[in-house]
């Protein structure tokens, strides 16, 4: 059955085309391209009768009962043997949940169809985002690194933001799968090497820096800061505000977890006269904040790097960010610093405070009566404090 379905599906793309030679021969396509239509019509009804039995006198656009048929692989043949449409992804989105594996099917389908018009580059390019997505719910991390080898032809007819756009949206699907760290960083370094061949400076820089935090995290820190310490000479040139936000904050981490802390002060210097000159976003003013409560706490001037968690975890409550825990952990670190108990009650019982309550967040309860208990002195720093608790 599959040989029959190819042959009809190369007859139907020799139709279809051959309409398109046909009316750009003609001005306007009258009657001519209205018979051409029919003829590809007629095409479609037999290949659509071929797949399934059942759908000889079904529309041709109906292709939800194909889906539900037996053979589902012959609907997506089917489907894609025509000009994509809206009406094709819609079915692949409607199947990601019932039946991902034909929905990636589908998709893939979509994405090899020859095809490079406006329409269908559109049409493709929400099929990848929705191809990216169904792969990184199955934890399929192999095939999402092959998909973006299988779009550089693509990227070639797209512009270069869009690219970039798309390669920074299957990196981040790789990454909500765990374990895949190593995976990462491989991806990372392919994609500079194929930035570099091509020459787009803008999308090299981005996955540059993105391979400098993922080198953090895996602790090769010698090889993380050579890599920044090119990348920020590099986007100085440029004057890419942003970018150079996001760079010296990298750089302010990776010195401080180096335990450098001059040189992390500077970066964290670094990037707020750069996060000044422009508008950051809500996430990244809470990440500078964060780091400036961190290195401030780190002096043990704790009642200033207070102020500094406490913007911080205003700005990640509000976006719902995973770091606002953090940043109360913070918050009741530094008043255990002081010797403010009565303060830390009143941070848990906020309105703020009672979402984050649970055992995580009652440690710093219990270290802190063990003090009072004690009567200790402040011998412990705040570096090895939030080793224990955070």
């Amino acid at each position: 059955m599959y040989a029959q379905l190819s042959l009809w599906r190369r007859v139907l793309e020799c139709e279809i085309f051959q309409g398109f030679e046909f009316r750009s021969k003609h001005d306007g396509g009258g009657g001519g391209a209205a018979a051409q239509g029919r003829r590809v019509g007629f095409v479609w009804r037999s290949v659509a009768a071929m797949a399934s039995s059942s759908a000889v006198e079904r529309p041709v656009t109906d292709l939800k009962d194909l889906m539900k048929g037996k053979d589902t692989r012959a609907a997506a043949l089917v489907a894609s043997a025509a000009y994509p449409t809206n009406e094709t992804l819609s079915i692949a989105l409607e199947n990601k949940e019932s039946n991902p594996t034909e929905a990636i099917a589908l998709l893939r389908e979509i994405l090899n169809h020859p095809s490079s018009t406006s329409e269908v580059l559109r049409i493709k390019e929400q099929a990848i985002s929705s191809l990216a997505e169904i792969l990184s719910q199955e934890k399929k991390a192999e095939e999402l690194r092959s998909l973006l080898t299988d779009l550089r032809p693509y990227f070639s007819l797209v512009p270069k933001a869009k690219t970039a756009k798309i390669v920074r949206g299957i990196i981040d699907a790789v990454a909500k799968i765990p374990g895949t760290s190593e995976l990462q960083i491989a991806l990372c370094r392919e994609m500079v090497e194929w930035t570099r061949s091509e020459k787009r400076m803008f999308l090299r820089q981005r996955v540059e820096a993105r391979l400098a935090a993922l080198l953090m995290d895996s602790n090769e820190y010698a090889e993380a800061l050579s890599l920044l310490t090119n990348l920020v000479r590099e986007v100085r040139r440029l004057d890419d505000k942003l970018l150079l936000v996001d760079i010296d904050l990298l750089e302010c981490k990776l010195h401080f977890s180096l335990r450098n802390l001059p040189k992390a002060k500077a970066a964290l210097t670094a990037a707020r006269t750069a996060a000044n000159a422009i508008y950051v976003p809500p996430a990244q003013q809470g990440t500078i904040d964060l780091q400036s409560g961190i290195l401030h706490a780190e002096e043990k001037d704790y009642k200033t790097g207070f102020s500094y968690f406490f913007e911080a975890f205003e700005a990640f409550n509000a976006l719902d960010d995973p770091r606002a825990v953090f940043s109360l952990k913070y918050m009741l670190l530094c008043k255990i610093m002081t010797n403010q108990a009565d303060d830390v009650g009143s941070l848990i019982s906020s309105k703020a405070g009672l979402e984050y309550t649970g055992q995580s967040v009652a440690i710093p309860f219990f270290r802190l009566s063990m003090l009072k208990k004690k009567k200790k002195k402040k011998k412990k720093t705040f570096f090895l404090l939030q080793c224990c608790l955070l």
